[in-house]
């Protein structure tokens, strides 16, 4: 679940932002912060001290006393547990179906994670303890509504804030009940149960800490925000905190017990659809975005073929100390780089990524902006495919790899993820019958295991990195 990255980031993050998709969405420790370290405390370990941000987002988090990890003066082993350096985030365990999704041996307070939600491997855990309860779930299917929108727009900007439910030190204003209550700026963003510090239903107001007694029910269900012009859930409604925005709780399986007010008899036609078009799914993290994977996609995801291989890395990004080489640039790309329906990880890029400080841009580019800020092609869902085989007619946007043109079997396409390709030339096009053909008039397929690569390295971009940029990424590896 956020991204404005701070000096903290160095014992708290570690490499928090290293995976581009998840499929579950990861939420907040929500952990009180020491007055003056603004860290946590693990309570379960001896109140060993950990970063703010801890298990957040989806990445490898600093281990600060783990003796598998660290030594006596809290430094790094050089024989450190793989575990140590795998990514991990936090999860609902009643929504996260991943089959690894454990309790926290480090707090008290009810925290459950995942590894392979974050494209990382659990060998961490012993000891499995299940979630003690959960409400039944019955998904409106994916294919009527998509979980995927976020609140991010000109007018529910983000702003700094210092409770301790913020994102990176920021926070959004929220209208609950007439007055004016700061709320987790990727509130809503994808199935979850969101934290509500300005509803009397599910908090102290005064402080925001949620109440353990007299909790309304709806406090605990999971919802996200959903675009209005792309949803057919029953029971999407307007949302009063952030006015323009629609919200589903059946769309994330759970019953909404929120919603009072009656609604239009037709919230398309009020949202305006399908004029103007449906806003894009802007994040403000791109490492929590949720993986978009289970979307009716015509085509089946590549995974990298074998002259993309997967090499020992020591990058942010690096999944089991492994990534792929970007040769256009030349530089590190996490290994599942476009290799499944999501939003993916541009380390390389400037239209993307501050590469001189090894993060992505804060936030997305508003009005006029172009610099330090992302472009919208870098929020956008896509993933690799077959040209050959992806005949769809939906599916028109299909271009090779600028990123890896050595490997000339990649090609990508946002559309088969329902993303929208503004990072492709204009002009660039491939000529299918000779992609295809195996000289006999017949279509063959090109190389590609399933779920594979391949989003920002569509065709060139007019921002491309410079040879200097990737040399300063590069020498900060």
């Amino acid at each position: 679940m956020a991204s404005v990255f701070f000096a903290i980031l160095q014992v708290g993050l570690a490499g928090a932002v290293s995976v581009p998709t998840a499929p579950c969405t990861c939420i907040e420790n929500g952990l009180p912060k020491d007055t003056s370290t603004q860290m946590v405390t693990a309570d379960l370990k001896s109140d060993g001290m950990l970063g703010q941000y801890y298990g957040s987002t989806c990445g490898a988090h600093a281990e600060t006393f783990a003796s598998d990890c660290v030594d006596s003066s809290g430094n790094a082993k050089s024989d450190a547990a793989d575990w140590c350096s795998a990514a991990w985030c936090w999860v609902d365990p009643c929504t996260c179906k991943m089959s690894d999704v454990a309790r926290s041996s480090y707090f008290s307070a009810e925290l459950y994670y995942s590894y392979s939600n974050c494209g990382g491997t659990d060998t961490y855990t012993t000891n499995q303890t299940a979630v003690s309860s959960c409400p039944d779930y019955d998904f409106t299917p994916l294919s009527f509504c998509l979980p995927r929108m976020s609140n991010d727009d000109a007018v529910h900007e983000s702003f700094d804030c210092t409770v301790d439910w913020g994102v990176f030190g920021k926070c959004k204003m929220a209208m609950v009940q007439g007055a004016e209550y700061s709320y987790p700026p990727n509130y809503g963003e994808g199935c979850a149960v969101h934290p509500e510090p300005g509803s009397s239903d599910c908090s102290n107001t005064s402080t925001g800490t949620p109440l353990t007694q007299n909790r309304s029910d709806w406090c605990d269900d999971a919802w996200s925000w959903v675009n209005p012009c792309e949803c057919e859930a029953s029971d999407m409604a307007v949302s009063t905190y952030f006015p323009g925005l629609y919200y589903s709780y059946s769309a994330c399986g759970a019953t909404d017990s929120f919603t009072t007010a009656a609604q239009a008899a037709d919230l398309k036609a009020s949202a305006g659809c399908p004029s103007p078009a449906p806003p894009s799914a802007i994040v403000e993290s791109p490492g929590n975005y949720p993986g978009s994977a289970p979307v009716d996609q015509k085509c089946a995801c590549l995974a990298f073929p074998s002259d993309v291989p997967a090499e020992g890395c020591t990058a942010d990004w690096a999944q089991s100390g492994e990534c792929v080489n970007a040769t256009k640039f030349p530089g590190w790309y996490p290994p599942n780089y476009g290799t499944s329906c999501g939003v993916h990880m541009e380390p390389l890029s400037a239209d993307c990524f501050d590469v001189d400080n090894n993060r992505p841009w804060p936030s997305p580019c508003r009005g006029d902006a172009t610099e330090s800020c992302r472009k919208a092609w870098c929020d956008s869902p896509w993933c690799w495919v077959d040209p050959c085989t992806c005949d769809d007619a939906s599916i028109t946007d299909i271009a090779p790899s600028s990123w890896f043109p050595h490997a000339a079997s990649l090609y990508y396409s946002y559309a088969n993820c329902k993303g929208m390709d503004t990072f492709t030339a204009a002009d660039t096009t491939f000529d299918k019958d000779a992609v295809c053909s195996d000289g006999s008039g017949d279509t063959t397929t090109v190389s590609g295991g399933s779920n594979s690569n391949l989003q920002s390295s569509g065709a060139t971009s007019g921002a491309e990195i410079t040879s200097a940029m990737a040399a300063a990424v590069l020498a900060m590896w």
